[in-house]
């Protein structure tokens, strides 16, 4: 086989795959660092969110656990702090009406991995080009519905799935970080309230 070596060394999602001439590659030696290239390529490559591959990410070596330890001891303290911010948000966004704001069931928790608002196929994309003027990241984490990706394409029959396609086009994640500032939500909102004001 030509590929010298795949490894997996990350303190996260990363991963390394080390090859010589991939395409002259024994298939087995391809079959076992396609996952890692998918989940490189997805994370980093040209090709971010298009996935032509099936790719497991299931590494979780000694140290990524021992600070996943370590951060589970904070896990409330950051969640409550993310509750506050998604709280904020929704205090300063709820008038806004191109937005359409997560919601919250009654009686449950949320952890705000994301804080996700619709804004429209029309918005969407102006809007993040917008914040990031601005100095603000936002990101567009599910542009391809998964039914229309490639690596799915002998698994899964092709059916009218019209919300996951529009949600696709209309989705923006905003920051939401336990280290944030509320003046820093704040800025976002206002940066937010000035693009629909124009």
């Amino acid at each position: 086989a030509r590929v010298a070596a795949v490894i997996s060394v990350a303190i996260g999602p990363g991963a390394m795959a080390f090859t010589r001439m991939l395409s002259g590659a024994s298939s087995s030696a391809i079959d076992r660092a396609k996952p890692l290239i998918a989940d490189f390529e997805a994370a980093y490559g040209s090709k971010k969110y298009v996935h032509e591959i099936i790719g497991v990410n299931s590494r979780l070596d000694p140290i990524q656990a021992a600070i996943l330890g370590v951060k589970f001891k904070y896990f409330s303290n950051t969640t409550k702090r993310k509750e506050g911010l998604a709280e904020l948000y929704r205090k300063e966004l709820q008038d806004v009406e191109q937005l359409k704001l997560p919601e919250r069931q009654l009686h449950s928790t949320h952890v705000w991995h994301q804080y996700t608002v619709r804004t429209g196929s029309k918005y969407r994309n102006s809007l993040k080009e917008y914040l990031a003027d601005q100095g603000i990241s936002s990101m567009v984490y599910y542009p391809i519905a998964l039914s229309d990706q490639q690596a799915y394409a002998a698994m899964i029959e092709r059916v009218p799935i019209a919300n996951s396609r529009l949600l696709c086009d209309e989705v923006l994640s905003l920051p939401i970080d336990p280290s944030m500032d509320d003046t820093d939500v704040l800025m976002i909102c206002s940066s937010i309230k000035q693009y629909f004001a124009a």
